[in-house]
Order: C-alpha cells, then structure tokens, then sequence
C-alpha cells in the first residue's frame, strides 16, 4: 500500500515508473511467504521442521492444504499467479532501493519488463488472494475466531 501511494505522489520521478512496481513485487512476496509459514505454523506444529530455504513455495502451499484436507489448484488459480509471482521475483537482483534515484534510460530492459507485467495493483491483488485463502484455512480460521472471541 504504501508504495502505491508512493507512486501517486511521485509519478514524474524518472524510475519510479519502474522501481516501485519491482519493490511491491518483492513485498508482495515477502508478505506471502510470512503468512504461508504463519499458516504453516497453524496447521502443524512440526512445521518448524521443514527447510523452508529449500522447499519450493509450491510444495509448502501443498502441504499446509494437505494438512487441512484440501488440495490447491496450481494451474488456473490464486496460486498459479503466486507460483509465477515467486518465479519472476527471483529475477530482480541488487538494491532497488539505490536505483529510485537511476536515470530512467540506466534501468535494465528486464526490470522495465517485469515492472509493465507486475504493476503495483497487480502485485497487491495477488497477495491479497493468497492471503486470503490462507486464512481460510480451518486451522487458521479457528484460531481467528478463538482470538476474537
């Protein structure tokens, strides 16, 4: 959300046009992989155990399901967007944060490419889904009802 408003406020600056996308797809990632470890969590306790470096998101999604009894759909759905999310934000590479203040022409082209096909809404629709069938889960569900009570 921020670096949305971010964007409104400074939609001349030369690389914001491009940078700012790039940093909300990376934090639409983050938040997505901190819920589904939230989640994970939740629906074992021995979640802890599983190296979450080395498992693929995929496979985590799966098994979180798995363990409320469900099966997510990777092909057409919330989650083959996530999948492909996690795939393209492994792309961006170096501090984007340094590169706010770069000439738009110094931009590598594959950043400028990623920007146009993950622009700011678009990453934030993306988590906002995933994170909401995560916290559908019943596991998680119970547990929100249980807080709230």
């Amino acid at each position: 959300y921020l670096l949305k408003e971010a964007q409104a406020q400074a939609p001349l600056q030369a690389s914001s046009m491009y940078i700012l996308p790039l940093m909300a797809l990376q934090s639409a990632r983050s938040a997505i992989d901190a819920y589904i470890d939230q989640t994970g969590r939740k629906v074992d306790p021995a979640w802890d155990e599983i190296d979450q470096q080395t498992t693929s998101i995929q496979e985590r999604i799966a098994y979180i399901f798995g363990k409320t009894g469900h099966s997510p759909s990777f092909e057409s759905d919330t989650w083959a967007e996530v999948l492909a999310l996690f795939e393209t934000a492994k792309l961006i590479k170096g501090d984007l944060t340094g590169m706010r203040q770069v000439h738009r022409d110094e931009i590598p082209e594959e950043f400028k490419d990623i920007a146009v096909e993950y622009p700011i809404y678009r990453s934030l629709a993306i988590a906002e889904q995933a994170i909401d069938l995560l916290l559908e889960q019943p596991a998680v569900s119970n547990s929100l009802d249980t807080n709230s009570a």
